[in-house]
């Protein structure tokens, strides 16, 4: 089983799961509902101030290019940040030379575990997910730059 076979399967298994997930969560009309509009309004207004988070506010703009509809905003990124958080846990892990098949389970159990569903404002998951994205790019980077041996004093 390849890496793009996992990957394959963690994103069809994060598409199931959130199949009908506007009929069961609601939206929440504070914290994400704010991030979701001070992203909208980021053209038009500039970024946010550094506490209200301005990449998170550039996200939503971003994915607002993609899905203009409000509503259907709000649970795309929900959805995103839920699949997304698995799926790049597992290439972590693999850039760490853990076995398949221990990412592969670990990933699925973070993309059902109420950990990941259940946490609120999504904010948090943008978070993780730039952090989780930074360790993966340093880590190939290091393997991309030669290394003398030795550490300079």
């Amino acid at each position: 089983m390849g890496n793009l076979f996992a990957i394959i399967i963690i994103i069809a298994s994060g598409l199931a799961y959130t199949t009908g997930l506007e009929s069961v969560v609601d939206i929440g009309l504070y914290d994400e509902t704010y991030y979701l509009h001070i992203g909208l309004q980021t053209l038009t207004e500039g970024l946010p101030h550094p506490t209200n988070g301005p990449l998170y506010a550039v996200w939503y703009l971003i994915l607002s290019l993609i899905q203009p509809d409000r509503i259907a905003l709000y649970y795309m990124n929900y959805k995103l940040s839920l699949i997304l958080t698995p799926a790049i846990i597992y290439g972590l892990l693999r850039a760490n030379s853990v076995p398949r098949s221990i990412c592969l389970a670990l990933s699925l159990f973070t993309l059902v575990s109420t950990a990941n569903s259940a946490t609120w404002p999504r904010i948090s998951h943008f978070a993780l997910l730039l952090i989780l994205v930074t360790l993966l790019l340093v880590g190939q980077s290091q393997k991309l730059t030669p290394h003398s041996g030795s550490i300079a004093a």
